[in-house]
């Protein structure tokens, strides 16, 4: 039996940390590139990461890849760079 063929975004494999200045009081916030927010550990404000246009904005898959709080999450991410 082969393997499915997996979407390269969603594996956890080759996640990277970032360090993600906090909005309000520039806290570095450490972020793994899978994520678009997280809140601030210092002010407790929610950190959102700037992030470029992937394939959930337009593959109609989306949904089923990512799953539906993943989608949302990253969608929020989006509205607010």
């Amino acid at each position: 039996m082969s393997n499915p063929i997996q979407c390269p975004g969603s594996s956890t494999r080759n996640l990277e940390v970032d360090l993600i200045a906090c909005q309000d009081c520039g806290h570095e916030v450490e972020m793994f590139s899978d994520e678009t927010r997280r809140r601030c550990p210092r002010c407790k404000k929610m950190v959102f990461r700037d992030r470029l246009p992937s394939c959930v904005d337009w593959c109609p898959s989306a949904r089923e890849c990512v799953g539906e709080e993943r989608l949302q999450a990253m969608q929020a991410g989006k509205q607010k760079t």
